[in-house]
Formats: structure tokens, C-alpha cells, sequence
């Protein structure tokens, strides 16, 4: 029974990592549109590293030899600031178009657009507009020294959140064990802590500059605040199954099994939230 929850828990936590990377704002995605028997498609990296000259690259097809031009409006920063326009050239196929622009600093956004324009400059089909543009953020190489553990604490993390899920639902038909139980409560507290603040802190400062941090009390970004509050609960059940974590006493707990059992469930729908609501950078 131990090796099938041990099994379980893995499956899951893999599963759940899949699903959160398929969910995040800055992964790879294909974007098309068909307007006028005009088709553009065009892979967005999501991010890409920084001071690097960009290559913004679309498939054309549909297009004649009627003086049609394809163009990229871009804009750095926000939306709302001063858009600029690049056209794009043929690259080695017929049926694709580039343009090179600057890169910017970690931290930094580009927004753009692709449009096709007739001979009279009549835009005949685009991809994105200026109200709702495509996204890509530039960010700063991160070392496999920091990325690995980062990325191993919050595997940990979740994997030890379903251990004590399964545990958790024992204790609410008064049949699972406190001691062991609360022992996995204070693991996944842990490996949550060590990866979403010091590693996770230090990954962010890598990534995008600044402090690293930019939730309460110092911001206001959801994403830094919702692990911190994250955090805290998982701190809270710690304290209230400290006999069973720090000596093996259940005794030395301050709530009864049943109740602990009701918050670590609770706990654990937060730690889903934590992964499956997507980033806000």
C-alpha cells in the first residue's frame, strides 16, 4: 500500500508539473490567422534571451505578386507606448518573412503585430492589433546550478503535498496516522519554502533583474504573493502537528486528527493553485 501512494504521488506530481508548464504565460505557441485567403502563422518563443538581436519570423501564404508588403509593428515596455514599424522581408522560402529588431534587458517586453498590406496600404489581414497584440519577454540566462535545485524543491514540494493528501483523507475516516501524516506536512513545507523563496527569489533575479521579489510587502505581483500566502498556511499546519513533526508525540499536537486531516486538505488545494494558475509575469 505505501509503494502504491509513493507511486501515485509521483504520477501525479508529474502530471501536475506538465499541466502547469503547458499553463504558463511564456511558453512556446503557434498563433494563425486566415483573412482574405491570406494566411499568416508564426510561432511565438514566448521569451527569449536578452541583448540579442530578435529575429520576428511568420509563414505567408496566399500572398501575390501585387504589391502586397507584410509588416511588424512592435512597441518596447507597454502597449500604450510609441509603436514602431519594420517590414518584413522574404527569408530563403518564398512563403516566409523576417524582421530584425533590437532585444532589451532581462526584464523587458516586446509587444507586436503582423499585418498584410495591398498596394494602396489598405491592411487586408493581421495578426494581433495594437489592442491585442502577442507578447514576448526577454529574460537573462539562468544556471543549471540555480535552475536544477529550484526546479527539484518544487517537484518535492508538490510530490510530498499528495503524500500527505493521501494521508490526510486516512485521518478523516479515523484511520490514518497522525505521526506520519504531519511529517509529510512538514516535508512539502520545506521544499515549498527552499524553492519558492531563496531558490525561487534567486531564479526570478536571474531571469528577469531587479530583487527577485515582487510581492507583499514590497509589490503587489499576485503570483509572489499567492506563494507567500501559500507558504504561510503550510507554516500554520507545521505548528499545529509540531508533536508528530519535531517528536514522534501526537499528543504534543494542538488540533485533533480529523481536523488536521480537513486543513491539510486544504492545504493541498492551495499547493493546486499554486501550480495550475498561471504566472502573472
Amino acid at each position: 500500500m505505501k509503494t502504491l501512494k509513493i507511486a501515485s504521488a509521483l504520477i501525479l506530481t508529474l502530471a501536475l508539473l506538465f499541466v502547469a508548464r503547458k499553463l504558463a504565460m511564456v511558453q512556446p505557441r503557434v498563433t494563425q490567422i486566415t483573412q482574405n485567403n491570406l494566411s499568416i502563422v508564426h510561432l511565438n518563443p514566448g521569451k527569449t534571451l536578452e541583448n540579442q538581436l530578435l529575429k520576428i519570423k511568420v509563414r505567408v501564404t496566399g500572398i501575390g505578386k501585387t504589391g502586397e508588403k507584410v509588416l511588424l509593428s512592435f512597441v518596447y515596455g507597454q502597449p500604450a507606448g510609441e509603436w514602431g514599424t519594420a517590414e518584413m522581408k522574404n527569408d530563403t522560402s518564398l512563403d516566409f518573412f523576417v524582421a530584425e529588431i533590437n532585444g532589451q534587458p532581462r526584464g523587458g517586453k516586446l509587444y507586436y503585430y503582423v499585418e498584410i498590406q495591398d498596394s494602396l496600404n489598405n491592411t487586408v489581414a493581421s495578426l494581433g492589433s495594437e489592442q491585442n497584440p502577442l507578447r514576448l519577454r526577454f529574460e537573462g540566462a539562468i544556471s543549471a546550478g540555480l535552475l536544477i535545485p529550484h526546479i527539484f524543491c518544487m517537484f518535492a514540494g508538490a510530490f510530498f503535498s499528495f503524500l500527505a493528501l493521501f494521508g490526510a483523507i486516512g485521518l478523516l475516516k479515523s484511520q490514518g496516522d497522525f505521526n506520519s501524516v504531519a511529517r509529510k506536512v512538514g516535508w512539502a513545507a520545506l521544499f515549498i519554502f527552499i524553492g519558492g523563496f531563496p531558490l525561487g527569489i534567486l531564479v526570478t533575479r536571474a531571469a528577469l533583474g531587479g530583487s527577485g521579489w515582487g510581492g507583499f510587502p514590497i509589490g503587489n505581483d499576485i503570483t509572489d504573493s499567492k506563494t507567500l500566502l501559500i507558504f504561510i498556511y503550510w507554516l500554520v499546519l507545521v505548528v499545529l502537528g509540531k508533536g508528530s513533526i519535531f517528536g514522534n508525540r501526537p499528543e504534543g499536537n494542538l488540533v485533533k486528527p480529523v481536523a488536521y486531516g480537513v486543513l491539510t486538505l486544504i492545504g493541498f488545494l492551495s499547493v493546486l493553485g499554486l501550480y495550475l494558475i498561471p504566472h502573472s509575469i
